[in-house]
């Protein structure tokens, strides 16, 4: 459960900071007028990949990590930290999580399916004329792995990647030879840049996080940013059309959204297919920026908005630990039942557990006291003694550092069966004998540092 509470944090901090970032990016764009597509494009997917990459949870988590000679040192409980409270908590938020998760990927499935069947109805380019062109794009970009196909399914000319297979399919229909240089100009410059890549990537993030709103919103933003981009690259300065013949045929293809995001329309929805027409007018040369000015730009971004992102995982971690010491403070508030067997647990050795004897000499009193310094993952025998059923071993323990998690326990030496509490601090407890046999009498320090610890055993 410790697991499911540290990646639900993750989730929940990361999902915070990609959503920052986005309300940066959003903020800029209200109060200054944007001067460069391909740097506003460049943004936005650096605010996408603050979604995947860890870094205020890592900010959250390591602060809280420190080495001593060698030792892993734990400060703070949000590491290593749990509390009866929370069980039940994380336990649903964990439950709706991968329910949600499983419904995202269940439709993206069924978006899957249906672009697989659309492209059964793929049929190849007879046309002399068409597939002449086609091979001058298949030399000017050979890398790209492009294939050309007619498809009478579609309304409007895509781009699909399927594998390392780039289709281009153009609706089953003639078109003139201008009109098929503007298309597959434009789908050959989605694919260098990878744009349908970018879109698998961002319907991932839509199933990781899923509850939150703003994604969506962000992801669609993205892909309007990429068709801008595509069409500035597509439209300029190009020997074989004009930027208004670009634009010309542009409204002509608008249709509905028919397509799900994996693929690349040309033309979609007549309010984007006007907004990207109006930039194209704005826009009177082709001017790409240096990739020094572009990740310039996303430092900057990332600058800005991890502020407020690194302060929120802190805030997060500091209320997680509060909540579990709260409950620690009122659990030892209440009587503590010292034959209460509810808290025992059971178990055999572990394996990454060193035990050792610090047991003393056999002595018939029935007392025996322990104080010791105690090594990180060694659990110390230090009383065996010999019991039958229904006798009692009662174990007191006190550990000066509350953050470290230690057990008290009995173990039978016949079966090598071990019976433990486990806490910090004062620990009071007493073990009612199931099986007569030889029973140790033992502490184990679960952390990995080593530990000062003082109890008895009264039997």
């Amino acid at each position: 459960m410790q697991w499911i509470r540290l990646f639900l944090s993750c989730l929940l901090f990361e999902s915070i900071a990609g959503s920052l970032a986005y309300a940066v990016i959003c903020c800029r764009k209200r109060f200054w007028r944007e001067e460069n597509y391909f740097l506003a494009l460049a943004v936005r997917k650096t605010a996408l990949l603050m979604y995947v990459i860890p870094v205020t949870f890592a900010y959250a988590y390591f602060s809280r990590v420190s080495w001593n000679h060698g030792n892993i040192i734990y400060s703070g409980d949000f590491v290593l930290g749990m509390c009866p409270g929370m069980y039940p908590v994380f336990g649903i938020l964990g439950i709706l999580w991968i329910g949600g998760l499983t419904a995202a990927i269940s439709r993206n499935r069924q978006r899957s399916a249906a672009v697989s069947m659309l492209l059964k109805e793929n049929r190849d380019v007879r046309r002399r004329d068409c597939r002449k062109i086609f091979l001058e794009y298949q030399k000017r970009f050979p890398k790209a792995g492009l294939s050309f196909y007619q498809n009478h399914s579609l309304c409007s000319p895509v781009s699909v990647r399927r594998g390392k297979r780039n289709m281009i399919l153009l609706p089953d229909r003639a078109y003139t030879e201008k009109e098929l240089r503007i298309l597959l100009e434009h789908e050959a410059n989605h694919i260098m840049a990878k744009d349908l890549l970018w879109r698998m990537f961002g319907i991932v993030i839509l199933c990781i996080h899923w509850f939150n709103p703003v994604v969506r919103r962000q992801f669609q933003d993205m892909i309007l940013y990429q068709e801008i981009a595509c069409d500035l690259r597509s439209s300029m300065d190009r020997p074989w059309y004009t930027k208004k013949e670009y634009s010309m045929l542009l409204a002509a293809q608008t249709t509905a959204d028919l397509y799900p995001p994996p693929i690349s329309a040309f033309a979609e929805q007549e309010k984007e297919i006007i907004r990207r027409i109006e930039i194209m007018a704005k826009v009177k040369k082709f001017e790409p920026l240096k990739k020094k000015t572009l990740t310039a730009g996303c430092i900057c971004l990332l600058g800005i908005s991890l502020v407020p992102s690194l302060a929120f995982a802190s805030t997060a971690a500091e209320l997680q630990e509060a909540w579990m010491n709260a409950e620690a403070v009122q659990i030892e508030e209440e009587p503590q039942d010292w034959r209460d067997e509810s808290v025992e647990e059971h178990g055999t050795a572990d394996d990454r557990v060193r035990e050792i004897s610090a047991a003393e000499e056999r002595v018939s009193r029935s007392i025996s006291t322990f104080e010791k310094t105690v090594n990180g993952k060694t659990r110390m025998i230090f009383k065996t003694v010999s019991r039958s059923k229904g006798d009692t071993i009662t174990l007191s323990s006190q550990c000066k550092d509350e953050s470290i998690t230690y057990r008290i326990g009995i173990k039978n030496t016949d079966t090598g069966t071990l019976t433990w509490v486990e806490g910090q601090g004062s620990m009071n407890h007493t073990f009612t004998i199931k099986t007569g046999g030889s029973y140790s009498i033992y502490v184990e320090n679960r952390s990995n540092q080593s530990v000062y610890i003082e109890a008895s055993a009264v039997y």
